[in-house]
């Protein structure tokens, strides 16, 4: 079929069209990754409120000094005043009807954290460098739970920890 007039071979067809499908493809793709301002969620006013009171203890305990620069009394101490009145403050938010069990159980955790750091300060004072590390890492697996559910309410400046 070598001549004027003649047809494109099959493969030739076949290759063609997967071209055009590949290229179909990728346009699509691109299209529904793209984020434009729009296509993000909004923010409930509870998530809102509850980030801007996470900003603002996690920039009051950094205040405080970096643990490696800084008695660990006053690190300590510091973080688990400001973080019990930032549970405090966060317990008078408002939650959107379908979070509340999420928001009770995220400041349940963050208190828990924030207990098990005083208690392990309290080893601390005894000497017992043990009790004081193996608390302490207790204390963060509250931590941990609670970002994760700070996250999944919206606030994910809930889950940067301070110097990070």
């Amino acid at each position: 079929m070598a001549g004027s007039g003649a047809r494109p071979g099959r493969a030739w067809v076949i290759a063609a069209g997967a071209g055009i499908v590949l290229i179909a493809v990728v346009a699509g793709t691109v299209l529904v990754f793209r984020k434009d301002a729009t296509d993000e969620p909004e923010r409930s006013a509870f998530a809102s409120r509850l980030a801007a009171l996470c900003d603002d203890t996690r920039t009051k305990v950094e205040a405080l000094g970096r643990p490696a620069e800084t008695p660990i009394e006053a690190v300590y101490g510091g973080t688990v005043r400001l973080g019990r009145a930032f549970v405090s403050s966060a317990r008078a938010l408002d939650p959107p009807v379908g979070e509340t069990t999420d928001a009770k159980e995220m400041l349940a955790q963050f208190g828990l954290y924030y207990d098990g750091l005083e208690y392990a300060l309290a080893f601390y004072h005894q000497g017992n460098q043990d009790a004081f590390v193996r608390i302490v890492d207790g204390a963060l697996t509250n931590l941990d739970h609670a970002e994760a559910i700070a996250r999944r309410l919206g606030a994910p400046e809930c889950a940067r920890r301070p110097f990070e």
